[in-house]
């Protein structure tokens, strides 16, 4: 309300001074309110404006300006104002109660007044009131409220059977204002039959037992419209404080409803799926500990991801990837309706929470279903899609005693069973544990790494193979951690391209390695710089922009940049990543297939890319001279040469890889026959050492 006082603050105006001292009486001797007083319209807009009361108690009549003018003017004041103003007029003065709810009054009361009712009237005035407000700021609340909570004023006198009521609930009742009065037979009837019996007793309880009544019911609509309401009621006394009626409000909170319960819905279920989701599995997995401490029974919890859905999702767009969540949410649900509790825990990964397990055997004939299930085909809007699932899989009371605990321990097992591969199920233990608090540890120190400056370039060397001079080189980041030392990048990388960081972390050695090699080049060593480009940097919308931001800033010639792609990066989009490698091409700068012949990539495919290079993976090379005749190796050289394209070697690491690869003419060679990667500083004295040489 208005007033910050302790009391409330009641505005009587009236130009009759018996009239209000009557009034003042009345209130003081039965309410707790203060009270303040105007003669007139203009005193009354004046007292209003200066002491913002609780409440108006207005006379219709009155001099300078009329009760209906002062009040129409008092809601001018503010559109939101939902101060109560009860207006006083004449008892068979239709047209005078029509004309004050017209210009705003919130009720009114006739003359003479009844004053043994009068505080009675005025507190059920307040309390509307306050429910108006109380309940559009509920509705506020709500994201699909839009509009204030209807509240209608009602009389029922059980003596005489007479019903009066305010127009707002006739409008609550679909009755016209104009031509009919609600009376207490359509009241009654207006409720379904299932519900009027405990209405009335409840009514005749709250009049005979003098107490309050409260509930909630619905009415009975011509438009087919479910429609609910709330009331509260409290009896009417007469003069011998002996209750004979009772006088209240109704509400129409049927948005309200309806919003609470969409609420309720997006609160605990998913959107896509219409599966549970993670709030409600949380909350329903910690009744059902505390039913199976109590009956010593075991729980087991199940995590699926499914894999390759995120490549699905970009291969296929998000409206497949969508049907296919929904697909495998009706499919499961169907399957486990009877025997467990099934939601979409987060992204691609479900949850499965088995009741009264009565052993791990059984846990493992749901898991291996599960990854029967998902190793069908499924047809999404004509699309045959082939996943697989990674299982994690805890148990309680064995795993932990708190379920944000046990939830987070089946997720340590699914990640471990998705880094295994995928396609299978994992059960947690406590070394996993300890490996997920390592790992989340570093990928906290990773987030900080590139603003501490821990990140290092090392350069390894490239060799023209029948001069075995330098040409090149390729750059490789390296993370000298404060405590660890050097994370290997096996270890950081994967993190970095799950977490995103790998977007800042390219982008930096990119600029990094083309700086450097410029500065090389100024020195006399003009060599061409190899750069990796992950997946995740394909994803990049501005990987373009960025490029050529970089080669503008450290000037060096497009033709020294070359840009080594995995063969599966490739495969995974290949228009998309056809498309982005043209760009490349067409801005002089060179590509190369690094890792080839590890992937899935065909003639065909490797036609179509604007191609420099193919660098083959150390697998063919390691065995050569040791029981493997290097067929494989010489097979990519030959096609690579038929193609006109040159061939790097990788993982040289003995005279006999050198001499085979010479003897069948690979191009170039690396590997730590020739260096290691290298620092800065060493890699500027080997090219020094060499050159000399």
């Amino acid at each position: 309300m208005a007033n910050n006082k302790n009391k409330p603050l009641i505005l009587i105006v009236d130009d009759d001074d018996i009239t209000r001292l009557t009034l003042r009486k009345v209130l003081e001797k039965e309410t707790d309110y203060q009270l303040i007083e105007a003669r007139n319209g203009i005193e009354a807009l004046e007292q209003f404006k200066k002491h913002q009361p609780d409440m108006v108690l207005m006379d219709v009549m009155m001099p300078e300006i009329n009760g209906y003018e002062a009040c129409h003017a008092i809601r001018k004041i503010s559109d939101e104002d939902t101060t109560p103003i009860m207006m006083l007029t004449g008892l068979n003065d239709i047209d005078a109660i029509e004309q004050a709810f017209y210009v705003g009054a919130t009720d009114f009361i006739t003359k003479p007044i009844n004053w043994p009712i009068l505080a009675q009237r005025v507190r059920y005035a307040m309390r509307t009131s306050e429910l108006y407000v109380d309940s559009r700021k509920k509705q506020l609340q709500l994201s699909h409220a839009q509009h204030i909570a209807k509240l209608g004023y009602f009389e029922y006198n059980k003596n005489t059977h007479s019903f009066t009521c305010s127009e707002e609930l006739l409008n609550i009742f679909n009755i016209d204002a104009d031509s009919n009065q609600l009376s207490f037979n359509q009241f009654i009837h207006a409720i379904p039959a299932s519900e009027q019996e405990y209405f009335i007793e409840s009514i005749d309880t709250a009049i005979s037992e003098n107490i309050h009544c409260e509930f909630t019911h619905h009415l009975i609509s011509d438009t087919n419209k479910d429609r609910i309401v709330k009331l509260h009621g409290e009896p009417i006394l007469d003069e011998n404080k002996i209750p004979y009626g009772i006088a209240g409000t109704i509400q129409d909170i049927t948005e309200r409803k309806q919003a609470e319960a969409l609420i309720q819905l997006r609160t605990y279920y998913d959107t896509i799926t219409e599966l549970p989701n993670r709030f409600y599995l949380s909350k329903q997995l910690g009744k059902l500990m505390q039913q199976a401490e109590t009956n010593n029974h075991t729980i087991s919890i199940i995590l699926f991801h499914l894999d390759r859905f995120r490549e699905i999702n970009d291969t296929l767009g998000h409206r497949i990837g969508d049907q296919l969540l929904r697909i495998i949410a009706k499919q499961f649900s169907h399957y486990f309706r009877d025997e467990a509790i099934f939601a979409r825990f987060d992204g691609a990964t479900f949850a499965l929470i088995l009741n009264k397990v009565r052993s791990v055997d059984e846990t493992i004939v749901i898991a291996e279903k599960i990854l029967d299930m998902l190793a069908q085909p499924y047809i999404v809007h004509e699309h045959e899609v082939f996943i697989s699932g990674s299982i994690g899989i805890t148990l309680h009371p064995d795993g932990a005693t708190d379920k944000e605990t046990l939830l987070k321990n089946a997720d340590t097992a699914m990640s471990l069973a998705r880094k295994s591969g995928g396609n299978q199920y994992q059960f947690f233990s406590s070394e996993m544990n300890t490996l997920a608090e390592q790992r989340l540890q570093l990928e906290t120190d990773l987030r900080k790494a590139l603003d501490r400056n821990e990140f290092r370039v090392y350069y390894q060397p490239q060799f023209d193979c029948q001069t075995r001079k330098i040409i090149g080189m390729e750059a490789l980041i390296r993370w000298i951690h404060p405590v660890r030392g050097i994370v290997s990048p096996l270890e950081f990388i994967p993190i970095a391209e799950e977490t995103n960081l790998i977007m800042a972390i390219g982008e930096w050695v990119m600029k990094t390695a083309m700086a450097q090699t410029k500065l090389w080049h100024q020195q006399g060593h003009p060599l061409r710089i190899g750069v990796n480009l992950s997946a995740i940097q394909f994803t990049d919308k501005n990987l373009i922009a960025n490029i050529e931001k970089s080669l503008k800033e450290t000037g060096l010639a497009p033709e020294y940049l070359d840009f080594e792609v995995t063969e599966s990066i490739a495969m995974d989009d290949f228009n998309t990543t056809l498309n982005i490698l043209h760009k490349i091409k067409s801005m002089g700068i060179r590509i190369s297939i690094d890792d080839f012949g590890t992937g899935h990539s065909s003639l065909g495919y490797l036609q179509r890319m604007p191609v420099n290079t193919i660098k083959i993976d150390r697998a063919f090379i390691k065995n050569i001279g040791n029981g493997d005749d290097g067929t494989l190796a010489k097979a990519i050289i030959a096609m690579a040469h038929s193609m006109d394209l040159n061939v790097i070697a990788e993982g040289i690491e003995i005279e006999n890889h050198y001499d085979f690869l010479k003897l069948y003419k690979c191009n170039e060679l690396q590997g730590f026959l020739f260096s290691p990667p290298l620092p800065t500083d060493k890699f500027e004295a080997f090219i020094n050492q060499n050159s000399a040489a």
